[in-house]
């Protein structure tokens, strides 16, 4: 087990997010830090440009607890609607970003327009070479090879 890498587990696809939800800690940011979170359809997206989520995620590098990092498209936050166990486990992440123009479709038509699209594998690839730059370890969990 590595001891001082942070742990990173994004959603690029189709994983079990209930079974990550035993292993999530929620990071409690102070106000100055904060993204706004808005609920689209029961779930709360942080709302946060590329720059900021990368910012914000980062700052979970060399961290001692897990942090799960969920990037919901629409048809995933459409399941949150039935699936309750789902909903729970994306509650639960550190960061929700909005992967997709469907999600930033329904927050306009709600009246919380989010700044932009912060794709999962984007997201992904920014934050590994920010963990490059700090020399940290990163574990990805899903997938196949």
């Amino acid at each position: 087990m590595l001891k001082s890498a942070s742990v990173f587990k994004l959603n690029c696809g189709n994983i079990l997010l209930n079974l990550l939800s035993q292993f999530v800690t929620i990071l409690i940011l102070s106000k100055t830090e904060a993204v706004m979170k808005y609920d689209i359809l029961g779930v709360m997206v942080d709302n946060a440009t590329m720059d900021e989520a990368v910012s914000t995620v980062s700052r979970y590098l060399g961290s001692k607890e897990a942090h799960m990092v969920v990037t919901p498209n629409a048809e995933i936050l459409l399941m949150c609607e039935n699936d309750r166990e789902l909903l729970d486990a994306i509650s639960k992440a550190s960061f929700v970003s909005a992967d997709g123009v469907g999600v930033l479709k329904a927050a306009k038509i709600l009246k919380t327009p989010l700044k932009e699209k912060v794709a999962g594998c984007d997201l992904g690839f920014n934050l590994l070479k920010e963990a490059a730059k700090g020399g940290h370890g990163v574990f990805l969990f899903g997938a196949k090879p």
